[in-house]
């Protein structure tokens, strides 16, 4: 086994992460199933898909998931303690649709801006 091999193992690991926030309010990583960054280069328009679970986010229990309210996502990357969050969508929420029976997941889509 080479020794850049074992120092590998041993070197540092980076964090890679996001973090979604909605109405100024932080969405729990528990809660966040993914999401899905839509940039193009002919157009200055960003779309943002995300998943979150919990009945908490029915479309009867909770408006803000559905209508257009502010959401902001932040890209986490870096070693720990040399951390860089970086602002990479802002926008509103533009459309809503819900997956499973009883509020089981909420697949929320938004629009309307960029970073």
């Amino acid at each position: 086994m080479s020794q850049g091999l074992v120092n590998a193992y041993g070197a540092t690991c980076i964090r890679t992460g996001y973090r979604i926030v909605l109405n100024g309010v932080e969405l729990p990583d528990a809660d966040l199933v993914g999401y899905e960054l839509k940039e193009s280069l002919d157009s200055s328009i960003t779309f943002l898909d995300f998943t979150v679970v919990g009945s908490q986010y029915a479309v009867l229990a909770n408006r803000q998931v559905w209508t257009i309210t502010p959401i902001e996502l932040y890209v986490v990357n870096g070693p720990p303690g040399a951390e860089r969050e970086e602002l990479r969508f802002t926008g509103y929420v533009r459309t809503a649709s819900e997956q499973g029976s009883g509020g089981g997941s909420l697949r929320s889509g938004s629009g309307f801006g960029g970073a």
